[in-house]
């Protein structure tokens, strides 16, 4: 005999990790989020909702075993309508429960898998992007360092000629100064 409280603590520990994933999904897509927009993630979520949407097996309503989903798609779970079901057809509940933990294995399943997986296959992708990046990162660092190099070697040419510019200035404006005091007393004399 299979015991009813077991299945429905696993059904509600599966009720909440849904819930869970499409929380974290929910706030990594959100406006603003790093994960915006992400065709990837947002597809994962909607096919952990038609998992629950799907129902049982024949199509029957997950609500009839005390899976419910709101307007938000929150999952919930009644453990007494739960109990009322497996009370009255254990075996139907059963495969209803089995059913569901089966497409959201498939569901999770084709994100994550190791090697077809498209979480795993984006996440793949980010990393090789990333490495491409570095690596142009690194290519122009040392480009940019001679950049910089021949941009202080010009500013100091430019600051040392501007030096000697103003000491010219200086010293004609001295000269014409002594020249034109000198030129005011021979003409007061």
């Amino acid at each position: 005999k299979t015991d009813n409280g077991a299945i429905s603590d696993k059904v509600q520990a599966l009720v909440d990790a849904v819930n869970s994933a499409a929380n974290t999904i929910g706030q990594t897509t959100a406006k603003g989020a790093v994960l915006q927009g992400s065709y990837d993630v947002t597809s994962l979520q909607q096919s952990l909702y038609a998992a629950v949407s799907k129902g049982g097996p024949g199509g029957t309503s997950l609500h009839t075993y005390g899976i419910d989903m709101d307007s938000t798609g929150k999952l919930s779970f009644d453990a007494t309508a739960f109990a009322a079901a497996f009370t009255k057809d254990p075996t139907g509940t059963q495969a209803a429960v089995n059913d569901f933990a089966t497409s959201l294995d498939t569901v999770s399943t084709g994100a994550i898998d190791p090697t077809t997986g498209n979480i795993t296959a984006a996440i793949t992708s980010a990393n090789g992007q990333i490495t491409d990046l570095n690596t142009r990162i690194n290519d122009w660092t040392p480009r940019l360092a001679l950049i910089q190099t021949g941009l202080q070697q010009k500013y100091i040419a430019m600051q040392t000629a501007l030096a000697k510019l103003q000491s010219q200035s200086s010293y004609l404006t001295s000269m014409l100064k002594s020249m034109s005091s000198g030129s005011s007393s021979s003409s007061s004399s």
